[in-house]
């Protein structure tokens, strides 16, 4: 699917100019203490113009946890006619977690100053990240968008008084045929442990 560019998107972030829009998903995977569940969400990224007059894209996602085991691992390229499971749209489900925030692009450089082996004709651009959740914690991370591939990883988190503790985490967004994967880790004394996996497709 081709991507159609916003007449009205700033140049700073056509680099990522495939995420705006609303994506859902409902057949995602989350490990939580008590086991593996299945997860539905609903994502959007929406441009904004900033106070001093550079662009972000605002960030807000809704992740459910459905009362069903958590689908089975497949990829993206598998044939989305095979295999295919049941409707979630009846299983009860329990609100997992908010997150609001906004991404930022903040330079672009050949992608082979960071990977010597890299194409030079090919080029990364560097991201800033921050959110914020209602559980009473911040995070902000930073990564790099390189074509329809997108690594971020914590730098700092910090909370309120009474707000939980947060982990520090590693994500990886990826465009693949037109839809969103999505997956999400837990850094845990230096090891990456799996948390959250889903493919969103746009609304």
């Amino acid at each position: 699917m081709p991507i159609v560019l916003d007449d009205n998107l700033d140049p700073s972030l056509y680099p990522v100019a495939y995420l705006v829009g609303t994506w859902s998903g409902d057949d995602g995977a989350v490990q939580l203490p008590d086991g593996g569940r299945r997860i539905v969400q609903d994502v959007s990224f929406s441009p904004v113009t900033l106070q001093d007059g550079t662009a972000a894209l605002r960030y807000e996602c809704t992740t459910f946890v459905l009362d069903a085991p958590a689908p089975k691992p497949k990829s993206p390229f598998d044939d989305p006619e095979a295999g295919a499971e049941e409707s979630v749209d009846e299983a009860p489900r329990a609100l997992l977690s908010t997150e609001t925030g906004y991404w930022r692009a903040t330079g672009t450089q050949p992608l082979i100053l960071t990977d010597p082996g890299a194409d030079p004709n090919l080029k990364e651009t560097t991201l800033e990240v921050v959110l914020s959740n209602p559980q009473g914690y911040v995070s902000a991370l930073d990564g790099a968008a390189r074509g329809p591939r997108i690594e971020l990883a914590s730098v700092h988190v910090a909370r309120t008084e009474s707000g939980t503790q947060p982990r520090p985490e590693r994500r990886m967004y990826g465009l693949v045929n037109g839809s969103l994967l999505w997956v999400q880790e837990h850094v845990v004394d230096g090891e990456t442990t799996p948390y959250l996996s889903i493919l969103l497709n746009r609304a």
